[in-house]
């Protein structure tokens, strides 16, 4: 005879019918935008990304002002001056952006950096119209920038650790 009473209804484990049985809990079946590291996770970061970024080539650009503005001859650093504000302040982006994201931070910079270099196609339409190739080329590098800035922030890999000698077994 059973002096334990439950319901039959519930399920036993082992030999203790007063515990019920651990339920299996399903995962969510949410869509992968809305998970970390999906596409509309990076869109929402964005703005912080571009703000960073415009943050810095804000601040380079008037450091590179102040520059050209003691040299004897401005009119020949301006494009090299530019190229490295651009430079600059894509790498910073394309970090901000991986940082923004650790799951995926490779991936996070690519899409940012794509959608930055995009909007300053989108923006150099407006007013310059043509371009030359230079110019052309010096947007598009914001993608390469951005995505070597996500590399440079991915989660370094722990180094082993020797335990041989530290167990009182190996002494």
């Amino acid at each position: 005879m059973n002096t334990h009473s439950h319901h039959p209804s519930q399920k036993t484990v082992g030999r203790h019918p007063d515990r019920p049985a651990p339920t299996r809990v399903r995962p969510s079946e949410e869509p992968s935008d809305t998970k970390a590291g999906g596409f509309l996770s990076i869109l929402q970061s964005y703005p912080v990304v571009l703000g960073i970024t415009a943050l810095i080539a804000l601040l380079l650009t008037t450091v590179g002002a102040l520059i050209l503005r003691s040299s004897p001859d401005p009119t020949s650093l301006i494009s090299p001056v530019s190229a490295a504000v651009l430079a600059v302040s894509s790498l910073i982006g394309g970090m901000a952006s991986g940082k923004l994201n650790r799951a995926q931070p490779v991936s996070e910079s690519l899409i940012c950096g794509g959608l930055t270099a995009a909007l300053l196609i989108l923006v150099s339409l407006f007013f310059d119209g043509k371009g030359d190739l230079l110019a052309w080329g010096m947007r598009m590098s914001v993608l390469p920038l951005h995505l070597l800035g996500g590399i440079l922030t991915r989660p370094k890999p722990k180094a082993p650790t020797h335990t041989a000698g530290k167990h009182p077994s190996h002494r």
